[in-house]
């Protein structure tokens, strides 16, 4: 048995693993049975040698090798030779070399082996994306000695996932040059995934539905906070939360005691303000009362001016000084629109009356333990850094080392605990429940400063509300 190797390359712009499908494409009379092929896949940057196995039936003297390769625009390579010499082709437009290694003759019938060395750059273009090389070899008798078929692709479906990308959050783009750009972003923001992933880190990285946005247009759409010297502006200030030294509790999750409402989503309004100062109103006002509301972002974005401009951004010191004076909608009364309108409220069932909000506390800034005892006590509002593609692309796990301390993002502190030895935050953000775990982000709790994402230097704040005591449910 002799064994002949043909090689076949494909390549999509920034790929890291290439995969080949190999089949044996002898016909009767081809002399050579090709039975294995080794390896599946080849990575870019670096020498990788190819064997191939299958069976001759007859001795040969001596031979020649036919090898051609095609692709989406048409024939890419060609190249001939004796297989008693090595000989080394340049793959198209500069991106590597495939050597074949010299074999030995005459040959008999029975096992043997033939090396193919495929010498890839370190990136590919997407012109190469697929490719299909034929390699033959033709005994100087005449003799079909093998025929085998190589198609190569990326490891990664780039066009597969982009297509169910599309479908599963319903995108559609104006035009064949804007697909090509966002798909483009897609290809790499799935190589950033897979990188990460790969590193096997305290937390994962997914396709979600930010995909086809760079982390610049995600941060410009997505966030929102337009950081204030006080949090919460004119409301009276209630003193400082510092850590009073009692015992803390090991692990706390409002989201499981009613303080929580269920994940909302800003969409592509810059309100993450509104959604951060309704969460921890909602959960003040159910632990204080024992009622649990959802209240209206739509008011806040369309009612409140005091600084804070809807879909282009606010603060949540503004929107709780307008708390303080107003009375607020819930949301079925006054449902969420994602876009800046004409202020509704006097017409909209209330859900916390005017006076219920009386003040606020700020948190001791850079203090774990301080946080930690204000959130459980209750959900806490505060600021992140969430423009970095970590924070895009997060699916679960605990995110560590991957924000910086520029806060562009209100969203709402519910809880805290461990997870294989991981201190953790939870988080409950306003991108719906297909981001993170079902909406929730973890992130790294006992950093030091600031704190992950910035979390610690906001100063966190939570709303001080007045009620009566009473278990009710108010949509």
């Amino acid at each position: 048995m002799k064994t002949f190797v043909a090689g076949a390359l494909v390549a999509a712009a920034q790929a890291t693993d290439l995969k080949l499908a190999w089949s044996d494409c002898g016909d009767a009379d081809t002399h050579t049975k090709i039975t294995s092929f080794t390896p599946a896949t080849l990575t870019l940057g670096q020498k990788t040698t190819m064997a191939g196995s299958g069976t001759i039936d007859e001795d040969v003297s001596d031979a020649t090798f036919d090898l051609e390769m095609t692709g989406a625009l048409g024939k890419l390579l060609s190249c001939t030779g004796p297989a008693t010499v090595s000989k080394t082709c340049n793959l198209p437009l500069g991106t590597g070399t495939l050597t074949f290694e010299a074999m030995s003759f005459p040959i008999k019938a029975g096992p043997s082996v033939v090396k193919v060395d495929i010498q890839l750059g370190a990136s590919l273009p997407s012109a190469l994306a697929k490719t299909t090389t034929i390699t033959k070899s033709t005994a100087t008798n005449g003799d079909k000695l093998f025929c085998m078929k190589i198609d190569s692709s990326p490891a990664t479906d780039y066009e597969a996932m982009w297509g169910d990308f599309k479908n599963q959050y319903g995108k559609f783009y104006n035009g064949v040059d804007e697909e090509a750009k966002r798909f483009g972003i897609f290809q790499s923001n799935v190589d950033f995934i897979n990188e990460s992933n790969a590193k096997k880190l305290s937390y994962t990285l997914g396709v979600n539905q930010f995909s086809d946005l760079t982390a610049d247009e995600f941060a410009a759409t997505y966030t929102g906070l337009k950081k204030p010297k006080d949090l919460w502006g004119d409301l009276p200030y209630l003193g400082k939360h510092s850590y009073s030294g009692k015992a803390l509790p090991s692990a706390v999750d409002w989201s499981t005691k009613g303080a929580v409402t269920p994940v909302k989503n800003q969409g592509s309004c810059g309100s993450c303000w509104a959604f951060s100062t309704t969460g921890a109103l909602e959960g003040a006002w159910e632990i204080t009362t024992g009622t649990t509301v959802s209240l209206s972002e739509q008011q806040f974005v369309d009612c409140d001016h005091n600084g804070d401009q809807g879909c282009n951004g606010g603060l949540m010191d503004n929107a709780f000084g307008y708390a303080e004076k107003n009375a607020i909608c819930t949301e079925q009364s006054y449902s969420y629109t994602g876009r800046g309108g004409s202020c509704r409220a006097s017409s909209c069932t209330v859900g916390i009356p005017k006076g219920g909000v009386t003040g606020f506390k700020d948190v001791a800034t850079d203090n774990e333990q301080a946080l930690m005892e204000a959130v459980a006590q209750q959900p806490v509002s505060i600021a992140i850094e969430a423009d970095k593609s970590a924070f895009q692309q997060y699916s679960g796990g605990v995110l560590s080392s991957t924000c910086g301390t520029n806060l562009d993002h209100g969203v709402l502190a519910v809880g805290y605990g461990t997870d294989n030895g991981n201190d953790y935050w939870k988080v409950k953000n306003s991108w719906g429940t297909s981001f993170g775990e079902a909406g929730y982000i973890r992130l790294l709790r006992g950093k030091r400063g600031a704190g992950e994402c910035g979390l610690l230097s906001g100063p966190p704040s939570y709303p001080v509300v007045s009620g009566t005591s009473g278990k009710n449910i108010v949509v």
